[in-house]
């Protein structure tokens, strides 16, 4: 009979909303990563990198008129035309072991999506502010809205953000993900502190699990290096309750020159296959607007 799968940061996340382990990379593989993920930058902010989350605009789709705008994030980071900059390490570092028996444990499943892998960094020119928000529950939705998708999207899928940096980016409202707003919560749309709200603290090497519906924002400090590598994974049997949230990216533009560097690799891509496919020709549009 098969072990039961452990699920210490399932129940964090259940309470709370998120979770935090600690010192999750070694000193050398945050050195590893810092340098590879300091290559793609510059790649981007020299405008050679169209994947790319531009100053001033919060959610997809994202483009510029500039040659070189200011960023705050870059995106598809095991693209395949990446793969001879660092796209292969990436891999890596997505389908690692340690990093999937996170995955498995919040998700309850052995079976997991590939889903997206991105950076989040400091602009340059401007300060730059993301405002409160659930990844795919717009701020319209009512409170009998909320509830009902809260609910269906529980565990479909996790994100994190895996710091190089010290970081403290992130600002959440604790259990806010099982739940509709608050009064006060639907009037605070923008950058006002909310009550009971909390900065996430992450040392180089710390990761953050969070449910993608817990209320948050971000603040983006353009004179502290924030390098923070930005992923999620969804659950195989509830990914369709994904697909607007992931494929309104673009990863299902490039999947079918994809080449998987490990067996695990190669499951966790053809899973998102299998969920991109069965939505080909589907207007799913956007999670958000701004």
């Amino acid at each position: 009979m098969p072990s039961a799968i452990p699920s210490q940061h399932h129940k964090e996340i259940e309470e709370n909303g998120y979770t935090v382990i600690r010192d999750f990379l070694t000193q050398e593989e945050i050195d590893q990563y810092k340098k590879l993920s300091n290559k793609l930058i510059d790649i981007s902010r020299a405008g050679n990198w169209p994947f790319i989350r531009i100053n001033g605009k919060q959610f997809p789709p994202w483009d510029s008129e500039d040659d070189k705008p200011d960023i705050w994030g870059v995106t598809h980071l095991m693209h395949p035309d990446f793969n001879d900059v660092g796209g292969k390490q990436y891999q890596l570092l997505y389908s690692s072991e340690k990093l999937l028996n996170i995955v498995k444990d919040i998700l309850q499943t052995d079976e997991i999506n590939m889903e997206l892998l991105n950076m989040l960094i400091n602009p340059k020119l401007e300060n730059f502010d993301l405002s409160w928000h659930r990844d795919d529950i717009k701020n319209t939705a009512t409170a009998e809205q909320e509830t009902e998708l809260l609910m269906k999207n529980a565990y479909a899928g996790c994100q994190f953000n895996l710091a190089l940096c010290e970081d403290e980016c992130l600002i959440v409202v604790p259990k806010s993900h099982t739940r509709p707003r608050t009064d006060e919560e639907r009037e605070k749309l923008v950058f006002e502190e909310i009550s009971n709200q909390l900065v996430v603290k992450l040392n180089p090497g710390d990761i953050a699990f969070y449910n993608p519906n817990i209320l948050h924002r971000a603040t983006y400090n353009c004179n502290k290096e924030r390098i923070t590598i930005h992923g999620c994974y969804g659950a195989k049997q509830l990914g369709a309750n994904r697909a607007r949230l992931i494929l309104q990216h673009g990863v299902g533009d490039w999947l079918d020159k994809f080449k998987p560097i490990s067996p695990k690799m190669e499951e966790l891509y053809s899973n998102l296959r299998i969920m991109s496919d069965s939505f080909k020709g589907v207007k799913l549009g956007y999670s958000l607007d701004g």
